[in-house]
């Protein structure tokens, strides 16, 4: 629709501000106006209509729930903040204990005595509640109010002040949240209560302020020492057991507590989102407005120091708020977008501190009193009256660069990057200015004089959009299968971030999704080196499907029909592997896999020796060889070479150390140790094994099953010479009616019969990193390096 550069003017000035900004401005110009007064108000309205991370990512929020989750994010924070100010610091109840029924007398009193404040509260955990309905990582909002109520409560103990309102507020904001929450993580299909990607994060907040409540409140009137020194005893000990049994390989609590979930510890997975990557600290500056985020900085440090020295709940939660935003959005570029109210309010504040700095009233008490008679008078007044107050001169010069500024950027960050008229508009801006501006005398103009090149004040920001070649392709992708139902349609595979759009505009599944499910799947698939292989992928897919279908509890195990058509082309010891590697997730599969693979013993540079066992037809056994390769290249052993050839392989580590020897520049560079498993023609590095067990992730548990399945597969059907892999899965795909599952388009509970199959591939040119390096040469991938392969 951005025919003309006056459209994309219109949509970006106008348009966007009236569907998203005017939602979400609310509770932000709310929170500057209760707090700041009515001119930080405003101001906050008019930065956060024009903050880049702001205004580039509601440009395809309004299709999108991120929309929802800020404007509810703030309002939650906007009711809190309204809670601690009705909540006063007075003690309510006179005495406290640590008996139950004492607790149910201080909630009765808060209850009684400060309703304002506990509506409030309430309200907060509904604007929470309603944000986890639509978003599992809504955990974020309570808990940067969960920092700045333990510092809060910690300064109280210190200065012998009673914490039991503060305590009872955010309980009940939890409690509410957690009532609302629950019927839906609850769900038995979903059981995300336990969850590390659930509910658990929320459940370990509510668990310590229920533990910090219990502490302060029935200890109250004891010393504080004391009272500081149990939370500390017992905090040091619950940490040490989440470590224990995060060593042992039991839970994942600690990983979900201090990664945030992986957005702070980039692994496999979350390494290759590119919104879970650090941004560029320029690229970090700019889109809240360098000198905004400045002063916001500021101002979040002196409410810092206010609420920690002159007792003050809310300036303590603001400043909390803004380092703890700024601390995400330092890590990972999701957080720009969250951190933009905190941004906009103190940003606002700090503004209007700056200009009261100016003097704007004594500047004009000095004009009256050289005179304003005549307009001679008023302007030789007014040149005298800014004379005399210099700092106003460099205010003002610094508040025409913060709006300028921000109106540019803003303009710039709602016309998506994609948009040709973005340049027609930068030549436009730039001609604005008269040719007398930039006439070059004597060498000095008094505005830059070069020849415009293009892109001098748009195209650092803006939203991207799929082009024509995505679209065109899911049209495509949408007219095929028209005549199936969608919950009967064939599967799509490519990375992740496509999920959902596949399922709205190419209306199909697919293979994985943004919930991050199916991603060993597609990234093994999307880097198979040939057909077959890629073709023992889907079927070790649709195995996966198969086998979570059929399970019972701990009973793993396949539907006969499955099982039948596979036992078909597999001998006994061939389907005895396969189901083995489906079936089994214990510590036994370790010594399973070394049995079935070849793994690194030593490299040097570009050589490595591997050990390992050969196979017949897939199934492993035999004496122990050794495999030299040279960039990943096997070097075949020969009988001019070695008298202990096995085929391409050495039966005797010395013999195939003096090849190693001779491939190498130097024995001293030689390293020892497992740096690979080699499974088929794929090479894994260690963690495959090392953290096969690990409870923090399953993606090596996923690796491995399915490049062992892909290597028992092909060099199956490659012995057999009546079948090829395509049959079988030929004969998969058409199993009709064997899943019966919820339908799609029907009533929860409504389910339809369906077979499994994956149709469909998909490649994109933002997978590459080009110049083979991670988020090598961005600009290949138009700012999205995401360099999953």
């Amino acid at each position: 629709f951005l025919n003309t550069p006056e459209d994309a003017v219109w949509w970006s000035m106008l348009a966007l501000p009236a569907v998203y900004g005017a939602l979400t401005v609310f509770p932000i110009a709310s929170m500057a106006k209760d707090h700041f007064g009515n001119g930080a108000g405003v101001l906050a309205a008019w930065l956060i209509a024009f903050m880049p991370a702001h205004v580039t990512h509601s440009t395809w929020a309004l299709a999108d729930h991120d929309a929802f989750v800020m404007l509810f994010i703030s309002v939650g924070f906007m009711y809190w903040l309204r809670a601690v100010k009705y909540a006063g610091s007075a003690r309510i109840s006179k005495t406290t204990s640590p008996h139950p029924l004492s607790f149910v007398r201080a909630f009765h009193d808060v209850a009684a005595n400060r309703q304002a404040a506990l509506a409030n509260a309430a309200l907060a955990g509904v604007a929470f509640g309603i944000v986890s309905l639509g978003w599992k990582g809504f955990v974020v909002g309570p808990s940067i109010l969960f920092l700045a109520y333990a510092l809060q409560v910690a300064l109280n103990m210190f200065r012998r002040r009673d914490s039991t309102t503060l305590s009872v507020m955010f309980l009940v904001m939890l409690a509410t949240t957690f009532l609302m929450a629950l019927p839906f993580y609850a769900h038995p299909q979903l059981n995300l209560v336990f969850d590390s990607t659930g509910l658990q994060p929320f459940l370990f907040i509510f668990g310590f302020t229920i533990a910090i409540a219990f502490v302060t409140t029935g200890f109250r009137d004891k010393p504080w020492l004391l009272v500081l020194g149990t939370l500390t005893a017992v905090a040091a000990v619950f940490f040490a057991v989440l470590y224990v049994l995060k060593t042992l390989e039991i839970s994942d609590a600690w990983d979900v507590l201090f990664t945030g979930s992986g957005y702070f510890t980039k692994t496999k997975i979350f390494g290759t989102v590119a919104e879970a990557n650090a941004p560029n600290r320029a690229q970090l500056f700019a889109s809240f407005g360098p000198i905004t985020f400045l002063l916001a900085l500021i101002m979040g440090g002196g409410l810092l120091w206010r609420g920690l020295r002159h007792r003050n709940g809310t300036a303590l939660v603001f400043g909390v708020w803004v380092f703890a935003a700024t601390f995400m959005a330092w890590n990972a570029a999701r957080f720009m977008f969250n951190a933009t109210p905190i941004m906009a309010i103190l940003g606002a504040a700090g503004i209007v501190a700056f200009w009261q700095w100016a003097d704007w009233s004594g500047l004009v008490r000095s004009w009256k009193k050289f005179g304003i008679r005549t307009p001679a008078d008023r302007i030789s007044g007014a040149r005298k009256a800014v004379w005399r107050t210099p700092q106003f001169s460099a205010v003002f010069l610094v508040m025409i660069m913060i709006f300028g500024q921000q109106a540019t950027y803003g303009l710039d960050s709602a016309i998506p990057g994609t948009s040709n008229q973005e340049a027609e508009i930068d030549e436009r801006i730039y001609n604005i200015m008269p040719d007398i501006m930039r006439f070059d005398g004597l060498g000095f103009s008094i505005l830059d004089s070069s020849t415009y090149d293009g892109r001098r004040y748009l195209g650092s920001f803006g939203s991207s959009f799929n082009d024509n070649g995505w679209n065109a392709a899911y049209e495509w992708l949408a007219n095929q299968d028209t005549g199936m139902a969608y919950s009967e349609k064939p599967a799509f595979v490519s990375w992740w971030d496509y999920g959902f759009q596949a399922l709205s505009t190419g209306e199909h599944p697919s293979v994985s999704d943004n919930f991050q499910s199916g991603i060993p799947a597609t990234g093994n698939m999307l880097l198979a080196r040939n057909q077959d292989d890629l073709t023992a992928m889907f079927i070790w897919q649709l195995a996966e499907g198969d086998r979570t279908y059929a399970t019972e509890g701990t009973d793993y195990q396949f539907t006969p029909t499955f099982a039948g058509v596979v036992q078909k082309y597999l001998d006994d010891d061939q389907w005895s592997d396969f189901e083995t590697m489906q079936t089994n997730f214990g510590e036994e599969m370790i010594q399973f896999i070394e049995d079935r693979s070849f793994n690194v013993v030593k490299t040097n540079r570009d050589v490595v020796m591997a050990e390992g066992y050969l196979h017949t037809a897939g199934v492993f056994g035999g004496e122990k060889v050794y495999k030299i390769y040279k960039d990943q290249t096997p070097i075949p052993c020969t009988d001019a070479v070695s008298t202990s050839c096995v085929g391409d392989a050495w039966s005797s580590m010395d013999q195939a150390d003096i090849t190693f020897n001779n491939n190498v520049r130097t024995n001293e560079e030689t390293v020892n140790g497992r740096t690979h498993t080699i499974i088929g023609d794929y090479w894994y590095t260690d963690d495959l094994l090392d953290e096969y067990l690990s409870v923090s992730t399953s993606i090596h548990r996923k690796n491995a099953r399915l490049a062992l399945a892909t290597q028992l597969l092909t060099a199956a059907f490659d012995a057999n010479p009546d079948a090829t892999i395509h049959d079988l899965y030929n004969d998969l795909i058409n199993l009709e009616g064997l899943y019966r599952v919820q339908d799609y388009e029907g009533a929860p509970g409504e389910t339809i019969s369906r077979d499994h199959e994956i149709r469909y591939f998909a490649i994109d040119d933002r997978l590459y990193p080009r110049a083979g390096r991670y988020t090598a040469d961005a600009n290949y991938n138009r700012g999205q390096p995401m360099g999953i392969f």
